[in-house]
């Protein structure tokens, strides 16, 4: 069924510079490039079983990355510190 829907968009979309691809081993229904704010398909969805989901992947920012850092770094110092007094008193 999902070969035929992909058919099916490529031959609506496929002059706009759209195409779908179904990968029938991950069960995957995809376009060939994602979608940006600009370029929006506007189509009505009358299959109440089918529902479009925009899959975002979030990157963390490089302070993101580098807060993580210090706060494992402070980790690893305070265990030290801890481990000393333990071994001391």
């Amino acid at each position: 069924m999902l070969t035929d829907l992909a058919s099916l968009f490529n031959s609506l979309y496929a002059a706009d510079g759209f195409a779908a691809v179904y990968d029938p081993v991950a069960d995957l229904l995809s376009l060939n490039h994602p979608l940006t704010e600009f370029k929006t398909l506007f189509i009505q969805n009358t299959d109440p079983g089918l529902d479009l989901v925009e899959q975002v992947q979030l990157i963390p920012a490089p302070a993101s990355i580098v807060l993580l850092g210090i706060g494992l770094w402070t980790l690893g110092i305070a265990g030290r510190r801890v481990r000393a007094l333990v071994d001391e008193g």
